[in-house]
């Protein structure tokens, strides 16, 4: 499987890409399932490879820095294509970036909107 991933084969890289990330067969190991999963990503970037992604970059695993932006990017294609396991990482990373500061305070959520504008 590992020589058709190589060679470009979009399922094989999907396949290869989930094999490294839930250890099946042997030990998890994120750097490489983030490398088959950003080739497959490359090929249809709207797929379930970004969903994956998106989890490795909020975990900040397999080399990948955390950073909940480009979680959201990830997960937010995903769910845009109708993945439905998408919408709840989604409504958190979406929740954590509403954070704000008002008078030294650190406000969350909807709850931040109204104050921040008043």
């Amino acid at each position: 499987m590992k020589d058709s991933a190589d060679l470009g084969y979009f399922y094989a890289q999907v396949k290869l890409g989930s094999t490294y990330f839930l250890g099946v067969g042997g030990t998890v190991d994120k750097a490489k399932s983030a490398y088959y999963y950003t080739l497959a990503h490359s090929q249809d970037p709207d797929s379930f490879p970004a969903h994956r992604l998106g989890f490795i970059f909020l975990e900040g695993s397999g080399g990948m820095k955390k950073s909940l932006y480009r979680a959201k990017y990830y997960i937010q294609r995903s769910a845009e294509k109708g993945l439905p396991d998408a919408y709840t990482p989604l409504a958190l990373i979406l929740l954590e970036l509403s954070r704000v500061q008002y008078d030294g305070k650190v406000i969350s959520g909807h709850n931040c909107i109204p104050r921040a504008l008043f």
